[in-house]
């Protein structure tokens, strides 16, 4: 989808109509607060940013998580990569780069387990909005969207928006 598309399809979506949205930029929720998201909202979000900002109805999506579970989560991570690296390299014609390869996937597929795993079953069932964040975000990238798009496109009462950060300049500190 163009971006043209994409700011087509954002015209279209009435921002009123939601109670519940899932967004980690601050700088996004206020356009969207501009462009008819009620303040009474929930933004579902895990950035300590947007978390700590008493000017959004927020929601910890993370909150499901204790310290107990996430670290026997995290640890189970690594061990499952590091086995599954072993078996991949035990196949033969596997060389080690291939089965590095497949251990990286297996990692990163963890972390959207990890996401899923902070849904309930109203964000499957009831209205929601993602607003997806594009820009640089940092010296790594745009690393600022959950996979949201991915666990909840299957819903018909799920829209996406695209919000482009403005002055998304910055480098980290030496």
């Amino acid at each position: 989808m163009s971006i043209s598309e994409i700011n087509q399809k954002t015209n279209l979506i009435d921002l009123s109509s939601y109670s519940t949205v899932f967004c980690d930029s601050k700088q996004a929720i206020r356009w969207a607060y501009k462009n008819g998201l009620p303040r009474s909202a929930i933004i579902k979000s895990s950035s300590p940013a947007v978390l700590l900002d008493n000017k959004f109805n927020t929601y910890n999506v993370e909150s499901r998580w204790n310290v107990k579970e996430s670290e026997r989560f995290q640890s189970e991570i690594q061990e499952l990569t590091k086995d599954i690296f072993d078996i991949a390299l035990n196949i033969p014609g596997v060389e080690r780069e291939l089965a590095l390869t497949i251990s990286q996937f297996s990692y990163n597929f963890q972390k959207i387990i990890y996401k899923a795993a902070c849904l309930d079953e109203a964000d499957f069932n009831e209205s929601r909005l993602f607003i997806y964040v594009d820009g640089e975000s940092g010296p790594s990238g745009n690393m600022m969207n959950s996979p949201w798009e991915q666990l909840l496109s299957s819903s018909q009462l799920f829209s996406t928006v695209k919000y482009t950060l403005k002055n998304d300049k910055w480098k980290a500190n030496a």
